[in-house]
Formats: C-alpha cells, sequence, structure tokens
C-alpha cells in the first residue's frame, strides 16, 4: 500500500509514515469482505489459475474512515524509486509466488473472509 497526498506538490508516502496505519488498514480490509459480496458472481466466474491485479483507490477522512473512490483494472507502476522499491516490485514478486505456489504462504498477501 502506498499514500499519495496530493496538495500543490505531490507527496508520497510509505505506511510507516502514517499515524493509525493499522487502524485505517483494518478498516479497508472490513470493506473488503463487503466488495468481495458485491462482487461475488464476478470473482466466481475466475478460473483457478487466473489472477487480476487491481488498485483500490480511497480517500481516509479525519476519523480514519476510508471511502473507496475508484477501482483500477491497470496498476500504475510509474512511482518515484522509493515507491517502486518499497511497493511495486514487492506486490509483484508475492503475484508471481502467489501463481506460481497457488498459496500466499510466505507473501504480503492476506485472504479477504
Amino acid at each position: 500500500m502506498n499514500i499519495i497526498h496530493q496538495t500543490s506538490t505531490t507527496k508520497w508516502l510509505l505506511p510507516t509514515d502514517i499515524n493509525l496505519h493499522d487502524e485505517i488498514f483494518a478498516k479497508i480490509v472490513n470493506h473488503s469482505s463487503e466488495l468481495k459480496e458485491i462482487f461475488k458472481p464476478e470473482i466466481e466466474s475466475v478460473c483457478d489459475n487466473e489472477y487480476c491485479i487491481l488498485g483500490l483507490d480511497y480517500v481516509v477522512d479525519k476519523d480514519k474512515n476510508p471511502f473507496l473512490i475508484e477501482i483500477n483494472h491497470r496498476s500504475n507502476y510509474k512511482h518515484p524509486t522509493i515507491i517502486s522499491t518499497s511497493v511495486d516490485i514487492p506486490v509483484l514478486f508475492d503475484s508471481f509466488k502467489l501463481m506460481i505456489s497457488g498459496t500466499n504462504n510466505d507473501t504480503g498477501y492476506i485472504v479477504i473472509e
């Protein structure tokens, strides 16, 4: 996960830069469970050996509540080096592990119930 704080100049933030990151992330995971139910027919139509990386963009209010603003079907991998190194490359590496092994073991992925 990476954060873009847009002001007159764009500032890229890593999760370690965010206060209460775990609280925000827990709310996003909960929201993902709701999305899983909403998109259940589409998810069930995906074959066992088929994967899709989606980019979910959220805004967070002052109470740390996330609001989904869009879902991107083509992820953006044109980021500053610090984001590419700490976010993009690990996501792609973990995606390959998942596709090859068929499990999220030894990845940064979690199963959404």
